[in-house]
């Protein structure tokens, strides 16, 4: 059974971070939910080793609060620059993913749940980046989270096919398909694990704001200033 550690920081946040502690905020545990939830299911149906299970369960747990905990600081990460944001994104789930390999151990294992968990996490925030650039000059929710779903579908198979090549090409050549199935699984995975996620920033104001807010564009067009009609009462002059 993975570590409780990782959740612990994820308590944390609601904790120590006065933004998130409201019932607003709380409602981020609902996708959190669903995921897992979706995860145990799919676990479950496929019949996966326990070893397995407890591999990738790791990499789950790290992606699902290292994204959660990306958000609920949104406001805190909106203040800083672009690098800086990427920096403390990055440090979260630096922290995040060492709670879960400790809880793992240090050896094999936990190499390739450190590998995995880099390679997705960099595939799904720069996932957010490619949807804010198509985008940048109307925003549309179908259309900022589709264009993040192809760039996973697509990046994530080709960059572990890669990595595969690059480790071994004799097999990667003998399992080809096996390998490219396994990658579009994970792609698969990961871009649904988001939608429980989209749907909540998208749909509820205050998860909407501090999206706009961390994203950098706007969900809504500006309403422009409106002035209430006045009738105008021109000045009557003195009769002479």
């Amino acid at each position: 059974m993975a570590g409780v550690a990782p959740w612990l920081i994820l308590a944390a946040a609601f904790i120590f971070f006065k933004e998130n502690r409201c019932r607003k905020a709380l409602l981020l545990l609902l996708p959190l939910i669903v995921v897992k939830l979706s995860w145990f299911g799919f676990a479950k149906l496929s019949g996966m080793a326990a070893q397995s299970n407890i591999l990738f369960t790791s990499v789950v747990n790290t992606l699902l609060i290292s994204f959660s905990l990306v958000w609920m600081l949104a406001e805190r990460l909106a203040r800083v620059n672009r690098f800086a944001r990427l920096l403390l994104e990055t440090a979260v789930f630096c922290l995040v993913g060492a709670a879960s390999i400790n809880q793992l151990g240090f050896g094999y294992e936990s190499i390739i749940v450190a590998v995995l968990c880099i390679v997705m996490w960099s595939i799904i925030l720069s996932a957010f980046s490619v949807g804010r650039f198509m985008c940048r000059r109307r925003f549309g929710a179908i259309r900022f989270c589709a264009w993040a779903a192809v760039w996973i579908l697509v990046t994530l198979p080709l960059l572990l096919m890669t990595m595969a090549a690059v480790q071994d090409l004799d097999v990667l050549v003998r399992l080809i398909w096996n390998i490219l199935g396994m990658a579009t699984i994970f792609a698969g995975i990961a871009t649904a694990g988001l939608v429980p996620f989209e749907i909540l920033l998208f749909a509820n104001s205050f998860w909407r704001k501090r999206f706009e807010k961390l994203v950098g564009i706007q969900t809504k067009p500006r309403s422009k200033d409106v002035v209430d009609p006045v009738t105008y009462v021109p000045s009557t002059s003195k009769a002479n």
